[in-house]
């Protein structure tokens, strides 16, 4: 075979291969219950509760990036000197039906790199963290008649138990 006609067929694979892999990365359909799920945290909030026993106020602003793949949740406690920050995002696996959620946040790379899978039980999506230190479970809970988020989260000690480890609800900020 002539090196036009590799050539050629060089091209036509690799157009394959990338159209291919763009047609089934984005299976998804935006109208789906998992999507109007996320929808719901687009906006302005407060985040009132606790932190291992100690109170807590955040700032959360929830928009949609990266070519509505993700809602990213920019949470920032409100002290003068904030002492948490983190970079939240949610998104929906639609060929494994699992929600995946990157958790990035001050405390660095070694505790962010551990990713959280869910799926979604009413209005209910729990979430499981397998940190090397343990299992960590954080359930967020969409609430319509009042239009809040809750997350309760637990983790699990060495003997297998799980503790409180917050509590935290989120209001819309108003206009």
């Amino acid at each position: 075979m002539s090196a036009r006609k590799h050539l050629i067929v060089y091209v036509w694979l690799c157009f394959a291969c990338v159209t291919g892999y763009s047609q089934t990365s984005d299976s998804c359909n935006r109208t789906n219950i998992e999507f109007q799920f996320l929808q719901k945290w687009v906006g302005e909030w407060v985040g009132v509760g606790n932190i291992t026993g100690e109170p807590v106020v955040y700032a959360v602003n929830a928009h949609w990036v990266l070519d509505s793949q993700f809602i990213a949740l920019h949470l920032v406690d409100t002290a003068a000197v904030p002492a948490y920050e983190a970079n939240i995002y949610f998104g929906f696996d639609c060929n494994a039906h699992q929600f995946i959620v990157h958790w990035i946040d001050n405390f660095g790379p070694a505790f962010s790199q551990t990713l959280g899978y869910g799926h979604l039980t009413g209005n209910a999506l729990p979430l499981y963290f397998n940190y090397p230190d343990g299992a960590f479970l954080n359930t967020f809970t969409y609430h319509s008649t009042s239009d809040t988020w809750t997350s309760v989260s637990t983790f699990q000690t060495a003997e297998k138990q799980w503790v409180s480890f917050g509590d935290i609800t989120f209001t819309k900020k108003s206009n």
